[in-house]
């Protein structure tokens, strides 16, 4: 999906999980969790928000449900790029959270560390 933001490859579009979905311990104590791709790593012009608001809610959806009885997923952002289009950008994020908490129950959020300290 953060290919096809970036470059409107048709080819890029459907979703594609890079991993099972649960998290996971790789030996030696390395834990895999998988995450949301940055769908607006390389920014995104004002007319393409609906676009981007659409692919996240997919992104979300698709890895909620790869994760199944997980208790925990991973949405991260690229700050450099929040920090260029940081008006849009959070505007993007506020609706998107809203819409996670509205549609998902999504309202709890930690860091890594609190989730590796478990």
């Amino acid at each position: 999906a953060t290919g096809f933001m970036m470059t409107r490859n048709p080819e890029l579009e459907p979703w594609q999980p890079d991993l099972d979905g649960r998290p996971f311990v790789v030996p030696p104590g390395v834990t895999e969790i998988p995450c949301i791709e940055d769908l607006v790593i390389g920014g995104i012009e004002p007319d393409d928000y609906d676009l981007a608001l659409r692919m996240f809610k997919r992104e979300v959806t698709n890895t909620i449900t790869a994760l199944g009885d997980a208790e925990f997923g991973v949405f991260l952002s690229h700050y450099n790029r929040m920090g260029l289009q940081l008006d849009l950008i959070s505007r993007l994020y506020d609706e998107l959270f809203d819409w996670m908490a509205s549609a998902h129950g999504i309202t709890e959020w930690v860091t890594f560390k609190d989730v590796l300290d478990c």
